[in-house]
């Protein structure tokens, strides 16, 4: 938009329109600059003397002509922000327990699993004489038959009852990593994620630590263990700077995933020499179906040589 200025002495505002049609693909907040919306406007005018200025080639002696040229250029500079909606919690954090080691006053939860308290609801006392089979393992500490998911689960070292929290379900499940021991500075190698477990998992967060000056993360691919039997999953994956791996796997199903496979790959190079560096899990929290939350150990560190 320009100003004008008549011959009135008033100022008009010009207005003009430039249309370009353009696919970009970028980042949250990563910047692109679009130019080379050009314009040129070329204009002629002239004074004449009527009828004597039109003459042919004898009429440029009884008239003035003047040529004028303008070029202008819009560049965009544009920044997308991913606006994300409130997202709902999930279902193992919309309730909490209550009383205490010795004094459960929870109703039991759905499906006859651990006992919980909804939020805004008054904690029930469950009936003392709710029968059970001959057998069944209780919680030391309240006389509770544990029948829930999980339950009657024994510990292999002492053969007692396991007592897991309420909404978890205490099963089996291992976590390992796959890759060489020893790797040369400025090359790049493989490091596999595997996991096995008893439960169905539909979402599967991880936080994964490195020396960022040792190691350095190219990629991170999403292995076969969440796409289980061909479901499609949400993948996403963010590399901190200052030595994090994000990742977030969801399945878009019902149903979870429980046979061994990859969880990731993560594509590492060595910038640094040195005798032991260290790529560890600092968190996993496996969610089954019903937002029940899933048991998963930690697998031990993976320590590898950086040679020069």
């Amino acid at each position: 938009m320009s100003q004008i200025q008549t011959r009135s002495g008033t100022i008009a505002y010009q207005l003009g329109t430039r249309s370009a049609s353009t696919t970009l693909r970028l980042k949250d907040g990563e910047n692109q600059v679009l130019a080379g919306l050009i314009q040129d406007d070329d204009r002629t005018s002239g004074n004449r003397i009527p009828g004597l200025g039109s003459i042919p080639i004898l009429g440029r002696l009884f008239g003035g002509q003047s040529d004028s040229n303008a070029k202008t250029e819009i560049v965009l500079s544009i920044t997308p922000r991913l606006v994300r909606n409130v997202q709902r919690p999930d279902a193992a954090m919309a309730h909490f327990d209550a009383g205490t080691e010795a004094s459960l006053r929870n109703r039991a939860g759905e499906g006859g699993g651990g006992f919980f308290a909804p939020r805004g609801d008054t904690p029930q006392t469950p009936s003392t004489t709710q029968p059970r089979s001959p057998g069944t393992p209780t919680d030391p500490n309240t006389g509770m038959p544990t029948t829930g998911t999980g339950a009657g689960t024994t510990d292999t070292g002492t053969g007692t009852p396991v007592v897991t929290a309420p909404g978890t379900l205490g099963v089996n499940a291992a976590m390992s990593w796959q890759g060489p021991t020893t790797a040369r500075a400025g090359e790049t190698f493989a490091l596999q994620l595997t996991m096995q477990t008893e439960a169905p998992i539909v979402t599967l967060p991880l936080v994964i630590s490195f020396d960022p000056k040792v190691i350095e993360v190219v990629g991170v691919t999403e292995g076969t263990f969440m796409r289980d039997g061909g479901v499609a999953t949400t993948f996403s994956s963010r590399v901190d700077p200052s030595g994090q791996v994000i990742v977030s796997i969801t399945r878009q199903a019902t149903t979870g995933a429980s046979t061994l496979g990859n969880v990731i790959t993560l594509n590492l190079r060595g910038i640094a020499a040195a005798d032991s560096t260290r790529i560890q899990m600092d968190n996993v929290a496996g969610i089954g179906p019903l937002g029940r939350s899933v048991i998963v150990p930690v697998p031990a560190p993976y320590t590898v040589k950086v040679t020069p």
